[in-house]
């Protein structure tokens, strides 16, 4: 992996910082279904936390990628012989799930969907201050993962969504992304499909004053997606999002759920 330079390692910093606020909200939250919980206690327990994570960190702090390959597949190679063993421990002692009241609820995944869009919002300014480094192999998505937003409406928050008709083709600033649903264009944004509708209907009524048609959709339409805070001039992106409807499209075509969903990529870190 090549170095990074001092500017990507400030960004780098702050995004871990953010990321580490989604691993708060998650633990307020059980999103691991309490396996994280008890990992961290056992840390805790542990005594010789630092001098492993010190062995470890030395193990995987390598510049030859075939060379790290190596080390990684060892790793996994040997966690995978005590898999069954501490699966099991896991499911013997995880505490069951504790229901937070909806207010609560509300309060912490509002907090993670901030600490989300800033720490996506660091990916990409990384990426744009040194796109050489973020093109190479891995690096990006190694140094600067994406992270995403839960999946679902919090506690007595689903709400319909409307349904767009008709396939179409969609392009992110100006770069084809495959597949012809909102869905596609919310996976390539690492945002909820119902955020993408929400967009499409703000800049519709901010720029024409009228409700966007989702039942009668035109041939060809474009909006624009913000990610990160609009006010920190260097900490967001707004991405010009098109489309055009597909001509062999002449059905409703749009699976996306009713419902506002968001991706959700976390869940219990021991699961298969």
């Amino acid at each position: 992996m090549a170095d990074m330079t001092p500017l990507l390692e400030m960004l780098k910093t702050s995004w871990q910082e953010q990321a580490d606020k989604v691993s708060t909200y998650d633990e307020k939250l059980n999103t691991d279904g309490g396996s994280g919980a008890l990992a961290r206690d056992a840390i805790a327990d542990y005594g010789n936390a630092e001098a492993v994570t010190a062995a470890v960190t030395n193990l995987v702090t390598v510049s030859d990628p075939r060379e790290l390959l190596a080390v990684t597949a060892l790793i996994r190679k040997a966690l995978r012989s005590v898999e069954g063993q501490v699966k099991k421990y896991v499911d013997d002692n995880k505490v069951e799930v504790t229901e937070l009241p909806a207010e609560e609820v509300t309060a912490l995944r509002a907090g993670r969907k901030t600490a989300v869009d800033a720490a996506n919002a660091l990916r990409i300014a990384a990426s744009a201050s040194n796109p050489v480094w973020a093109t190479e192999g891995t690096n990006l998505d190694d140094m600067f993962p994406q992270l995403s937003n839960l999946r679902g409406a919090g506690p007595g928050q689903r709400k319909k969504s409307p349904r767009l008709r008709g396939s179409f083709s969609w392009a992110l600033d100006g770069n084809a992304i495959p597949g012809t649903g909102v869905a596609d264009v919310a996976k390539r944004l690492g945002v909820s499909v119902g955020d993408v509708k929400e967009a499409m209907m703000k800049y519709w009524q901010e720029k024409r004053g009228v409700e966007f048609p989702f039942g009668d959709p035109p041939d060809e339409f474009q909006f624009t997606f913000t990610t990160g805070d609009p006010e920190d001039a260097e900490g967001h992106h707004d991405y010009s999002v098109s489309a055009a409807k597909l001509e062999s499209d002449v059905e409703d075509s749009d699976s996306d759920d009713e419902a506002f969903e968001e991706p959700d990529e976390d869940g219990d870190i021991f699961a298969n």
